[in-house]
């Protein structure tokens, strides 16, 4: 609940904040960029084993609307991947796995900017809604077929290894595939005309939703630790609908 009670929390701020007197201007875009995703859990329960930030991608489409020159609301819609990596080290060196999970999330955030009117620098504070759409592993692992022949070595050594790239199926009684989390961003953006607009963003979002369901005792928590630098591009539709009359 305190989760979804922060989407209305910043949309009444940001009501609070508005003056009549300012004509709003919407603006939609498109973005994207590089994700850094890092699996936040413990491995004390496994010895010989650690979780490995992956990178991947994301793409989305932004929606602002703008109050003043200096507030708005932002929300978009957005395609991330969540990748991380769990390795295997001293006996088991070579056995590791991929996890590469792909996401449907939503941000709504508070949008501040300041400058001057070509070049002006924005933080970006909020929430988000994700859905976890699809998931795929894949990496090495050990085979039955015991190989007799080496004396000694590391545990790949004495069994061959099974490579697999395969679909991960979910499982309703063990997977929570609805996150929720929080988000902070800084950048810059540049006015290149009236209309279009260019931004550059580096943002965090801290997931508070464990990527499990209570579905066994000491169950170890799951979190995602996500880092964003991303590009993009805002048109004004306030403007251009209004050249269009």
């Amino acid at each position: 609940m305190k989760q979804k009670q922060l989407f209305s929390a910043i949309l009444l701020l940001c009501a609070c904040m508005i003056s009549p007197k300012v004509q709003a201007q919407l603006e939609l875009g498109i973005s994207g960029g590089y994700v850094r995703n890092n699996l936040n859990t413990s491995t004390l329960y496994r010895s010989f084993t650690k979780y490995e930030g992956q990178n991947s991608f994301t793409v989305g489409i932004p929606l602002r609307y703008n109050f003043k020159d200096w507030l708005a609301v932002q929300a978009e819609v957005i395609y991330i991947r969540k990748d991380y990596k769990k390795s295997r080290s001293y006996y088991y060196e070579g056995i590791y796995q991929k996890t590469e999970n792909s996401y449907i999330k939503l941000p709504l955030m508070a949008h501040f900017s300041f400058g001057g009117n070509k070049l002006r620098g924005f933080t970006n504070i909020g929430g988000y809604a994700a859905y976890w759409a699809n998931s795929r592993v894949k990496g090495v692992t050990a085979s039955l077929n015991y190989n007799a022949n080496i004396p000694e070595g590391n545990y790949l050594q004495f069994y061959e290894p099974y490579f697999y790239d395969e679909k991960n199926p979910f499982d309703s009684r063990r997977d929570n595939r609805i996150e929720w989390g929080l988000l902070a961003g800084i950048g810059a953006e540049y006015a290149v005309t009236g209309i279009l607009k260019l931004f550059i963003e580096g943002r965090y979002y801290y997931g508070t939703t464990d990527l499990q369901k209570d579905y066994m005792i000491n169950k170890v928590p799951r979190y995602n630790d996500t880092f964003t630098i991303q590009m993009g591009a805002l048109l004004n539709l306030s403007s251009i609908l209004g050249h269009n009359k």
